[in-house]
């Protein structure tokens, strides 16, 4: 008889989990490593998600609680916050099978996971591109309150091209000044702590589209993950993952030769064949995410070592299954 899986609890201030969430764990705690059947398989690659942002939830609750230093540090937290929000999406989709539209998360997980270990590269805080990181949000936000004001050129335009739609005849857009608002912005950004970046912002002849180029010599991802030593991943993984989000990878996977010279569509939600191959990316960044927080801010720390135990003890085992180079059954079919 199958050994019960352990089962992780989120801490409730951080995600507190609703009828519907304890339907999709219901009943599924005898389920074997490696599973034997389909639906098997698909509970198994939401619990090795599932679990993993769970006990990331321990480590944000601590670490929110207990604040490391001043403000910047909210950069590299909210970054992690943001992986484990995409990770919880992840695992309810993959519960369904949905490999797909999960591939178009996992990109985002990838993308999270490279911004916070710049921030956090060799297990150091780098305050100067935490403050970086929300100097850009704001440099994001005044942007923002110039483009919606009709007074500013980029108003007028932008108001011009929404009156000329006849389609949006019967919207109304409300026209404001909002020059108060970009000097609030502006006299912040005018702050120690930010004007180094927003001078070299408003300096640049081509503004820069990411934050990361406001304090690397990153022009975009692929560069910023060479800095980080992750450009291999970006080579192997991007494209593929991005052809999803782009919508150029529909025929991939999801078409089938019959005998009789048909086509055989795959059903919504799938292709089974990628369930493993989309579960094995998101452990692996949720667990590289754990890690960079954990030796970063916790080191030898009691929640470290607890984190350690449970996953020795009650994670390996299905986490070592969802990374393994395996389908998700010996059936399964290979993607085309």
């Amino acid at each position: 008889m199958s050994k019960p899986l352990p089962f992780l609890k989120p801490v409730d201030s951080i995600l507190s989990l609703t009828p519907e969430d304890q339907c999709l764990e219901k009943g599924w705690d005898l389920t074997p490593v490696p599973p034997r059947t389909l639906e098997e398989a698909r509970f198994l690659t939401f619990y090795v998600i599932r679990q993993s942002v769970y006990a990331g939830t321990h480590i944000l609750d601590h670490l929110l609680r207990k604040p490391p230093g001043n403000s910047s540090h909210l950069a590299p937290l909210m970054l992690y916050r943001h992986a484990l929000e995409l990770g919880d999406a992840i695992g309810t989709l993959l519960r369904f099978g949905s490999s797909t539209t999960a591939s178009i998360l996992v990109r985002s997980l990838f993308e999270t996971s490279l911004g916070l270990e710049f921030i956090l590269q060799k297990n150091i805080f780098h305050e100067d591109r935490a403050s970086c990181y929300q100097a850009f949000y704001q440099i994001k936000r005044f942007r923002n309150f110039t483009r919606y004001d009709p007074g500013t050129k980029e108003g007028a335009e932008l108001h011009r091209i929404l009156d000329a739609d006849k389609k949006l005849n019967e919207a109304v857009f409300p026209r404001k000044d909002l020059s108060n608002e970009r000097q609030v912005i502006e006299d912040g950004l005018n702050s120690t702590r930010y004007k180094p970046y927003w001078d070299r912002y408003k300096a640049a002849k081509s503004k820069p589209k990411q934050w990361y180029s406001l304090c690397s010599t990153a022009p975009e991802l692929r560069s910023l993950a060479r800095i980080i030593g992750r450009e291999s991943e970006y080579v192997l993984l991007y494209k593929m993952l991005s052809e999803s989000a782009h919508a150029s990878d529909v025929l991939s996977g999801v078409l089938r030769r019959k005998e009789e010279r048909t086509v055989e569509v795959h059903t919504l939600r799938g292709p089974v064949g990628k369930i493993k191959e989309t579960v094995s990316l998101a452990a692996n960044y949720l667990v590289w995410c754990h890690d960079l927080l954990l030796n970063t801010y916790l080191k030898d720390h009691v929640l470290q070592k607890w984190f350690v135990r449970w996953y020795i003890e009650d994670y390996r085992s299905s986490f070592m299954w969802a990374i393994s180079p395996t389908p998700p059954l010996p059936e399964a079919p290979s993607i085309s």
